[in-house]
């Protein structure tokens, strides 16, 4: 793919990004302050660097429509003959993790940026938690995996496999606060038994 067409492409990725954060904090806005009535442990250092390196990895767009020489054809690019099948690929896998995303983030509103137990936590089993409990960390390795594909780059690869390792703690800790007493306890080990964890469970 020619790299004017590439600069084009990243811009327009860079601008979905942009507009969903901007959407996201509408929604993730409470109308009241939120009180926590428990917290979440404080997470490790390779826990809260996998935040850093998700950042990255959605700014990564505005390096290639910018300084494509760095982020598309670099010396941390790969090439090879299935690039261009390797770029449809990339632009599905980004997009079905971008429009999950925004359902989920939807469904989840302002509870979603929430450390822990808040006064009025509800169990939320609506859209696409009603299938898997935690589809907005698949939704941002997904994202991270696509613009990976996408962009041909070594560090995005690097940086979706940091992030998915990093979000596996933040899902044991989450879990382990709504199972307990004081989360949802059985109402979460029910909604847990029959959900997967990033992914719908499969049922023979």
């Amino acid at each position: 793919m020619r790299v004017s067409a590439i600069q084009v492409l990243a811009a327009l990725i860079g601008a979905a990004h942009a507009a969903f954060w901007v959407a996201a904090t509408v929604w993730e806005r409470p109308s009241k302050a939120i009180h926590l009535r428990a917290h979440l442990p404080r997470p490790p250092f390779a826990a809260r660097a996998g935040y850093a390196v998700l950042l990255a990895s959605l700014l990564y767009p505005v390096l290639v429509a910018f300084a494509p020489e760095w982020g598309y054809d670099g010396p941390l690019n790969w090439s090879s003959p299935v690039d261009g099948a390797l770029l449809g690929v990339g632009l599905v896998v980004w997009a079905v993790g971008m429009g999950v995303l925004v359902w989920a983030s939807w469904v989840m509103k302002h509870f979603t940026g929430v450390d822990g137990m808040a006064e009025g936590h509800e169990l939320v089993t609506a859209g696409p938690y009603r299938y898997a409990r935690h589809p907005i960390y698949a939704c941002f390795t997904a994202i991270a995996l696509g613009l990976a594909l996408t962009f041909r780059s070594f560090p995005l690869v690097a940086a979706a496999t940091a992030w998915f390792i990093a979000s596996l703690w933040w899902v044991e800790a989450e879990e382990k606060l709504l199972a307990s007493a004081e989360g949802f306890g059985d109402r979460y080990g029910a909604y847990r038994r029959r959900t997967g964890r990033f992914l719908p469970k499969l049922r023979l």
